[in-house]
């Protein structure tokens, strides 16, 4: 596992970000997962390549390793 530094969780509620604003957040190319809660998490589809360092607390919400930053959208700012 690699060492765990300053990564960020990114919440939005209210509006919806688009591809280029998500991508720019995660630092690439953008993968969806589906949270328990009916949210959507976005993270970098390459970060476990890239070795970005691990995101405790995505990994907590998401019950899987997450790495590099991550947006949760809920609300009306989920994707469709």
């Amino acid at each position: 596992m690699s060492k765990v530094s300053d990564t960020n969780v990114t919440t939005h509620s209210s509006s919806r970000p688009s591809l280029e604003k998500a991508q720019k957040a995660v630092g690439g190319y953008v993968e969806m997962h589906h949270l328990a809660g009916g949210e959507q998490m976005l993270m970098n589809e390459d970060a476990r390549a890239l070795r970005l360092p691990v995101n405790e607390a995505a990994s907590d919400l998401l019950g899987v390793e997450v790495r590099g930053d991550v947006l949760v959208l809920s609300g009306d700012a989920k994707w469709s």
